[in-house]
């Protein structure tokens, strides 16, 4: 019983700090100066991502705790040329076939707010790879490390964010007799989102 009551008690306490939390939803693009060229898959230089986010500002300090669930998505080439590289596979103009390699992500970010500007870091999560082509996995890295900022304009946020990649990507090919594995270094992405909060 007393543990019930030291419980509540701390609650009780602990829940003003809270000064509030709301719900948003963003979207955005997702931009990359150099695309993958490997075992003839070519990334498109830019994406999309969207999701929602919950907001939760601390009363008595300009701090923030911001989780969200976002997805996201590039657009590829994948050259009909086997497992060659990209380069000679452009350079005979093989023919292609585009799809989108999509992914499902948890950033987690603690952040400083100071009148309309705000600064914000956290890990990333990849939670989930959608849609695997023929003969081929995509699987993205797993592990990310966001840092960025943003503005705030009454309800609506614009946020400007890069993602560096803590691990490996690898590319799962299984081309008529050639099954291989392929572990490449991804660099990271810029994304630039425009969001809007709901509540008091």
């Amino acid at each position: 019983m007393k543990k019930l009551l030291l419980l509540f008690a701390v609650t009780t306490l602990t829940l003003p700090l809270a000064a509030q939390s709301k719900f948003g939803i963003k979207a955005g693009a997702m931009l990359q100066s150099e695309s993958i060229g490997i075992a003839g898959i070519e990334r498109n230089n830019s994406g999309f991502t969207g999701g929602i986010y919950w907001y939760s500002e601390l009363l008595f300090l300009p701090v923030y705790f911001q989780p969200e669930l976002m997805y996201n998505a590039f657009g590829y080439k994948r050259y009909l040329c086997g497992a060659n590289d990209l380069p000679m596979c452009k350079e005979h103009s093989y023919d292609h076939q585009q799809f989108t390699n999509s992914t499902l992500s948890l950033p987690v970010l603690l952040g400083i707010r100071l009148a309309f500007l705000r600064v914000n870091a956290g890990p990333e999560f990849r939670l989930a790879t959608f849609r695997k082509e023929e003969n081929l996995a995509l699987h993205m890295s797993k592990y990310g490390f966001i840092a960025g900022g943003g503005l705030t304009l009454g309800s609506m946020d614009i946020d400007l964010r890069y993602r560096v990649n803590l691990d490996d990507s690898a590319l799962h090919y299984n081309y008529d007799d050639f099954k291989e594995r392929f572990t490449f270094k991804d660099k990271g992405f810029t994304t630039l989102t425009i969001g809007f909060k709901f509540g008091k």
